[in-house]
């Protein structure tokens, strides 16, 4: 089996945690009755009309260009028509919960104008490293030639693991500890926690090869034993628990076009990673960042964050 098929896999748990970033696309307030979209093709045929609204709650309403724009190109066409269903009812749920907040004057409350603030400025900063990143990475089709040159032996060793995506470092590590102490399988343990679209099949990720995985999971696979579970790391996707099932050597090595895109994927990463990295080492030139010279023995204070002070 293709690499490249294979790797679609490996985006599923991008797509899963991506429908719970989609939730901060709001919808808009529109007229009732406002027409629908349309358009024609290049041989003048109507193409689908598209509708004018998927949902509304109250006066604000979900168009589906609301929806298309909020999905990253690379992960149109991935949503299976159960994911699309979950993203909009849990649209509808976050609508009803913000039409009762008003209603019940928590926008005006100082703790959420605080959050809210700090959260636009995390938005910000996050759009200007997006906008940088996406100046400044650019991989080259030789470069993915080279790589699979000098790793031509990696590409005919597939390997087979299991998956756990979750929301928060918190989650990972309660869910390591019951899979630790065998509280809980981990087959178990992904069909009810994970927010991949594997959870279906127990976490389970079939055979993939190298460039068919996130670079983070293939950097831990290669050195685990069958069955051994990973502590909790971090991916693009969420934090996540692996659990490395068997390896295998295949007849032949993938060609070339069977895993461009897992190389070029990974490529990027690693590049953005590069990109990112020196951004900010660029950034700090003009903006000096100073601790406090006695930082650390507060940070190691009791009284530092007393217990109860959080609410």
């Amino acid at each position: 089996m293709a690499a490249s098929s294979r790797g679609g896999a490996a985006l599923g748990a991008a797509v899963a945690v991506l429908l719970g970033g989609l939730l901060f696309v709001g919808g808009c307030r529109e007229e009732a009755g406002s027409p629908g979209l349309s358009s024609r093709g290049d041989d003048g045929a109507r193409a689908p009309e598209r509708l004018d609204y998927l949902v509304r709650v109250g006066d604000t309403a979900l168009s589906e260009e609301r929806f298309v724009e909020g999905i990253p190109e690379e992960f149109r066409g991935l949503l299976t028509l159960e994911e699309k269903r979950g993203y909009l009812d849990r649209w509808v749920d976050t609508e009803l919960l913000y039409e009762a907040a008003k209603d019940r004057g928590v926008l005006d409350d100082p703790d959420l104008q605080q959050r809210l603030e700090q959260q636009r400025r995390e938005y910000v900063a996050n759009y200007l490293l997006q906008k940088v990143l996406n100046e400044r990475v650019a991989i080259t089709e030789g470069e993915i030639a080279d790589y699979y040159a000098e790793h031509l032996d990696e590409y005919s060793s597939e390997y087979r693991y299991r998956e756990i995506v979750v929301r928060s470092q918190q989650e990972a590590e309660d869910l390591h500890e019951r899979l630790a102490s065998n509280a809980i399988s981990f087959t178990r343990a992904a069909e009810r926690h994970s927010l991949a679209s594997s959870a279906r099949m127990g976490g389970d990720m079939g055979w993939l090869a190298k460039g068919g995985m996130p670079p983070e999971v293939e950097e831990r696979i290669v050195n685990m034993k069958p069955q051994e579970i990973s502590k909790p790391f971090e991916t693009a996707w969420g934090w996540t628990l692996i659990q490395f099932r068997e390896r295998r050597e295949s007849d032949r090595a993938l060609d070339l076009q069977d895993v461009r895109d897992e190389i070029l994927r990974y490529l990027t990463m690693q590049r953005r990673r590069q990109v990112y990295a020196e951004f900010l080492d660029e950034v700090q030139q003009s903006y000096p960042v100073r601790y406090h010279p006695d930082l650390e023995q507060r940070l190691r204070s009791d009284e530092f964050v007393p217990a109860g002070s959080l609410r």
